[in-house]
């Protein structure tokens, strides 16, 4: 997955300043299977909220790698979704 700063547009559009926007999403990954689309906004991980993209890295980093799941709080379609990511499979 790719993530990149939030351009003026994206931060008109959805009214706010801090958030990163997805711009790629590999296919076959766990985001990939869990429906992250290009284009949403990932404004908390987890329930932490997300300044920028190095700060979305810094926390995904961060996570611990036993947790299994991810929690991604995104601006799709101009409404937030919670998104569960599965790490691994059981």
């Amino acid at each position: 997955m790719f993530i990149k700063n939030l351009n003026d547009e994206q931060r008109q559009t959805i009214e706010r300043n801090t958030g990163a926007a997805i711009e790629i999403v590999v296919e076959g990954s766990p985001a990939f299977y869990s429906n992250v689309l290009v284009g949403d906004i990932l404004i908390k991980i987890n329930g932490t909220d997300v300044k920028d993209a190095p700060h979305a890295l810094e926390l995904m980093r961060d996570l611990d790698a036993n947790a299994g799941k991810i929690i991604f709080t995104v601006i799709r379609n101009g409404k937030e979704k919670e998104i569960q990511i599965e790490l691994k499979k059981t």
